[in-house]
């Protein structure tokens, strides 16, 4: 009497084995190009240095291997910034501001970089400047009251590195200990 075989009870064919492999590349391949976008962040989607497209919130898509995908904020940031110069009359300082900073979303099209260090830069060099002008016994006060006109000053030209400057603030400015005795 032939015996009856019952599909589906024994060992997984090697067919199911197959799909299993499928789905599972499928699921990591899906998970591989995209990218959860929360609200108050951005993704930047680069490919060859480029900026392809910025999404502000839902899924960014990437192509694996072509393009990246860079997180930016979007809110309103406090970032400190210090200040190495020297006053005019040849005493080092060190000046601690605060700025508060929004980066703008890069232009698609554009080469992409990451804005804040250039825009530091400019800062750090017109408070070196304003610095280098005055004497130290007029620093604190003189760097207090210019804080409008630096403002006015740096703003346009980080506004062009893609970096909105909203305030600046001097919060500390740090001098030298020096002694009156000699060495020991």
């Amino acid at each position: 009497m032939p015996e009856a075989t019952v599909h589906g009870t024994g060992p997984a064919s090697s067919e199911t084995v197959v799909w299993m492999a499928v789905i599972v590349g499928l699921v990591l391949l899906t998970g591989s190009t995209m990218s959860l976008v929360p609200r108050g962040e951005r993704r930047v989607v680069i490919r060859r240095g480029l900026v392809r497209r910025v999404v502000e919130s839902g899924v960014a898509w990437r192509v694996p291997i072509l393009d990246r995908v860079e997180a930016v904020l979007s809110a309103s940031l406090d970032l400190p910034v210090t200040v190495r110069a020297t006053t005019i009359d040849g005493v080092p300082v060190l000046v601690l501001l605060e700025t508060v900073v929004e980066v703008l979303p890069p232009m698609p099209g554009h080469p992409y970089a990451d804005p804040w260090p250039a825009a530091e830069e400019i800062i750090q060099g017109q408070v070196s400047s304003l610095v280098s002008r005055l004497p130290v016994v007029q620093l604190r006060h003189a760097l207090r009251a210019a804080e409008g006109q630096l403002l006015h000053a740096i703003r346009a030209p980080v506004r062009r590195l893609g970096v909105e400057l909203q305030s600046i603030e001097v919060v500390e400015i740090d001098l030298p200990l020096t002694s009156d005795r000699g060495p020991d």
